[in-house]
């Protein structure tokens, strides 16, 4: 699909509004959700700006305005949305953006190095072998006719990655490691996730570092088989987190305590859904992404395998680090930035403090 239309048709369908009659029972404790407070409820609705990507793991987002979260905490959301999160740091550091889920990317640390006023405040995607964050996905024909059959068969093919100096870039680099080879040795190129497909599907790529629900599709068109996840390369990779600007930092921390309850609550969400798989909380989720979303086939809700997450919000600042130590590796940042200092604890303490930690 071309870039144009896709972007229109995710920014109508996370547009839509359920308008919800009742409480929903909670992921974390299978309960109705209680009433806000008077005091909150009494808010005149504060409006956001959030970013997002338009993947399937953008749910806790979504989940934040269709279960009512925000609302509970007198706040109410625009979402405006990116082709990567590394593009996201400069609508943060320019006000555009109050919060946004990204990359903890060299263009982060760039940022930051030159005074932006951006934190990494909680976490959204971290690798595990039950959810890892990304897919190594291999070009259908490479696969049949047994050209590629282990890493070192990727040197000198094209793979593409949503960003250089990303995450999934790292992934990349990884790739080559384990193959033998350096990341000299690919030809790595830039596209979006809805491009990936049918530059696979036409050959003018070999492989790409692919997120659900993509790799089901891949799959499902017979172009690209699910074949090395991204934990295999990175275990345990912190590929996500949700990044603060100056508003919620500086201007209105108030408003960034209000909205860290509602993400780690819709957060709670997914966990259940698809890391718990929580029958129950799977019962009554799905049916609001498939609504609120452009992903409208309940059977893919079965088959995806999404990214894991710490329910609790918590970011592994020693899986980040790796990362930032690879990128200094490959010549794409100086050591500039210290990542302790970088990530914050703040938001999601309070959160915590009203929630207490989830319940495994």
């Amino acid at each position: 699909m071309h870039r144009g239309l896709w972007l229109t048709v995710v920014t109508l369908c996370l547009a839509l509004s359920l308008g919800l009659s009742a409480p929903l029972p909670t992921a974390a404790t299978g309960r109705a959700a209680e009433p806000a407070p008077a005091a909150v409820a009494a808010m005149q609705a504060t409006r956001i700006n959030i970013g997002y990507l338009g993947i399937l793991s953008d749910a806790p987002f979504i989940l934040m305005r269709e279960r009512g979260y925000l609302a509970e905490q007198g706040l109410e959301a625009d979402y405006q949305i990116f082709d990567s999160g590394a593009r996201m740091t400069p609508a943060l550091a320019t006000g555009q953006l109050d919060m946004a889920p990204g990359s903890p990317s060299v263009s982060l640390y760039n940022a930051v190095a030159r005074g932006v006023n951006a934190k990494i405040v909680a976490d959204w995607v971290t690798g595990s072998p039950d959810g890892p964050a990304a897919w190594i996905v291999v070009r259908q024909d490479l696969i049949d006719s047994g050209a590629v059959r282990d890493y070192a068969d990727l040197r000198g093919r094209r793979v593409s990655v949503t960003a250089v100096g990303t995450s999934v870039h790292a992934i990349a680099g990884r790739l080559a490691e384990r193959g033998g080879f350096t990341l000299r040795d690919l030809d790595v190129v830039e596209l979006g996730y809805p491009d990936m497909l049918p530059a696979l599907a036409g050959r003018s790529l070999d492989a790409a570092v692919l997120v659900e629900p993509f790799v089901v599709r891949a799959e499902e068109q017979g172009i690209g088989v699910r074949w090395r996840s991204s934990d295999e390369l990175v275990p345990g990779q912190v590929a996500a987190t949700v990044m603060y600007g100056p508003t919620f930092l500086e201007q209105r921390p108030d408003l960034g305590q209000r909205a860290m309850v509602a993400y780690l609550k819709a957060l709670r969400d997914y966990y259940g859904t698809f890391i718990a798989k929580d029958p129950a909380v799977r019962a009554q989720i799905i049916p609001i992404l498939i609504q609120a979303t452009n992903f409208k086939d309940p059977a893919l809700y079965d088959r995806v395998q999404l990214p894991s997450v710490n329910p609790d919000g918590y970011v592994n600042v020693d899986a980040l680090e790796a990362d930032y130590r690879w990128y200094i590796s490959q010549g794409l940042i100086g050591d500039v930035v210290n990542l302790r200092s970088l990530v914050i604890n703040d938001f999601v303490d309070y959160a915590l403090q009203q929630l207490g930690p989830y319940p495994r």
